[in-house]
């Protein structure tokens, strides 16, 4: 997941965490947010 992670930022310069914040809420947000290892979802 740190690959992708780091190959999502270099490429789109915005850091996925913050891309998912951006276009997610709720529930799923979080459930997204727990897949990266961010969070206490």
């Amino acid at each position: 997941m740190e690959r992708i992670k780091e190959e999502y930022q270099r490429r789109n310069s915005i850091p996925l965490d913050r891309a998912i914040a951006k276009d997610t809420s709720g529930d799923y947000e979080d459930m997204l947010v727990a897949l990266l290892g961010h969070g206490d979802a």
